[in-house]
C-alpha cells in the first residue's frame, strides 16, 4: 500500500498516494485502518455499503475516512479496502471490505479519535494522486 507516516507534534499525519482518485482513497482506507491496528490482519470477507455527499473531493475523502472510523467505533467492523467505487456528482459510492473486529487477531496500535481536515491536502500532480491527513489520537 501507498502510504507514509509522517511527523507531526501530537497527532498522526498521513501521506497517501494512488493512481486514481480511486486507489487514493483505497489507500487512504488501508492506511486509517493500519493506524487503528495491523490492517494486514483484516480480511475482507463482509461488506458495509458505503455512500457519502460532499461538495469537494477533499470532503468526500474525509467523510469515506470518518465512514470507516465510525464503523470500527461504533459497530466493531474492521474495513481493509474499498470497492467498486462510483462518483456522480457530489455523491460517492461503493463497498467497504472487511470483517469484525477481534484484539486477539487484529493486534490494535493506537485509538484514532477523528479524521480531521485539518492540513488536508488532496491533489493530482501528473498521473499520481496525493493527500495529506491528520488523524486526531
Amino acid at each position: 500500500m501507498s502510504y507514509r507516516v509522517l511527523e507531526h507534534t501530537a497527532d498522526i499525519r498521513l501521506r497517501v498516494s494512488g493512481r486514481s482518485f480511486a486507489g487514493l482513497l483505497k489507500n487512504a482506507v488501508f492506511a486509517l485502518t493500519d493506524q487503528i491496528l495491523d490492517a494486514r490482519s483484516v480480511r475482507a470477507i463482509q461488506s458495509r455499503k458505503l455512500r457519502v455527499r460532499g461538495s469537494s473531493l477533499e470532503e468526500l475523502f474525509v467523510k469515506v475516512l470518518q465512514e470507516c472510523l465510525f464503523l470500527f467505533d461504533a459497530r466493531g467492523f474492521a474495513v481493509r479496502t474499498l470497492r467498486g467505487m462510483r462518483l456522480e456528482g457530489d455523491v460517492l459510492e461503493g463497498v467497504l471490505r472487511g470483517e469484525r473486529f477481534s484484539p486477539r487477531r487484529h493486534g490494535p496500535k493506537s485509538e484514532v479519535k477523528a479524521v480531521t481536515f485539518h492540513g488536508l491536502k488532496v491533489k493530482r500532480r501528473l498521473k499520481l494522486w496525493s493527500a495529506e491527513i491528520v488523524l486526531d489520537v
